[in-house]
């Protein structure tokens, strides 16, 4: 099998025609051929072929298992956070062919067995994928080895491309949360927060995602809403709220990110849409002060 594709992650961005790197991708073209003896059914074998490989790209690229630490519970069990691969997954371009002439003399009427191969073949993506990482990388003046794990979500490619610092605190020098600061500032903020590590256990128990964008390429983003005890965190103390803070700021960071994303000269982005998901929500947390107290201050206070 010889599979061929290219990855393309970079758009051009900004006035200043400097680039910066998205969320997106294209797989551009896939050839590949597939050794499947006398075929029975060839329809039936190519059919076997795409999916399987298909199947594999989902694998690598979107289909993130995300599991409770403590328990083991199952935590991506839904669409919103699932996600198997979709029409615009797929290659724009693919070519899938049987080898002819390769009759296995062993096989049930010279047939061969099939899709094994394909699926593990869609590492080729993954690679190409790490190939124009690197290139983004570059481009922001980063040429250091490094690790690049699956499945390469959305946020992912974003946090391994390092968007450039100083041209995203521009953009959000101009939002409402940072209108009172100078650049350099909002410049410093922003290193300090993007580049802080949520605890694993802040994550779990405040879950929210980046889904994808709408047709006007307006970023969608899922909080689950029901799981957040915003009182039990309190309770632990000064340290742990001020952690909920900067984990907060992060994902303001991250919406305005995706909005930045799909800006550009003569279609700017301006709205973003965040859906709560309150099962489960506990309203109990409405009579608990400190957390109230916690609420207002979070609403009204600046970085």
């Amino acid at each position: 099998m010889i599979p061929r594709m290219l990855e393309e992650l970079k758009v051009t961005a900004d006035i200043e025609d400097r680039q910066k790197f998205i969320d997106k991708y294209r797989i551009i073209r896939v050839d590949l051929m597939s050794d499947a003896g006398m075929s029975l059914s060839p329809d039936v074998d190519i059919g076997q072929v795409e999916g399987s490989f298909v199947m594999g790209l989902g694998w690598l690229l979107s289909e993130k298992i995300i599991l409770d630490e403590n328990t083991g519970e199952l935590l991506t069990d839904r669409t919103w956070n699932y996600k198997p691969p979709t029409a615009k997954d797929l290659p724009e371009d693919f070519r899938v062919s049987l080898l002819k002439n390769a009759p296995n003399s062993l096989g049930v009427l010279r047939s061969k067995s099939l899709a094994e191969a394909p699926f593990v073949l869609s590492l080729s993506v993954f690679a190409a994928m790490r190939k124009a990482i690197f290139a983004a990388r570059m481009d922001a003046g980063n040429n250091d080895w490094f690790q690049m794990d699956g499945p390469l979500t959305p946020e992912d490619i974003q946090r391994y491309c390092l968007t450039n610092f100083p041209q995203f605190s521009l953009y959000l020098s101009k939002t409402s949360v940072y209108q009172n600061f100078t650049l350099e500032d909002t410049i410093h903020h922003v290193k300090e927060v993007d580049s802080w590590k949520a605890p694993k256990e802040l994550q779990r128990k405040f879950p929210y995602y980046l889904s994808g964008y709408d047709y006007k390429d307006q970023p969608v983003w899922i909080g689950e809403i029901g799981k957040y005890n915003v009182k039990e965190q309190i309770q632990k103390g000064p340290e742990a709220a001020r952690n909920l803070t900067l984990y907060l700021f992060q994902g303001i960071h991250r919406i305005y990110r995706s909005m930045w994303d799909k800006d550009a000269p003569g279609k700017e982005i301006r709205t973003a849409f965040f859906i709560g998901d309150c099962e489960g929500l506990d309203l109990n947390q409405a009579t608990h002060i400190p957390t109230v107290s916690y609420h207002s201050m979070s609403t009204t206070s600046q970085p």
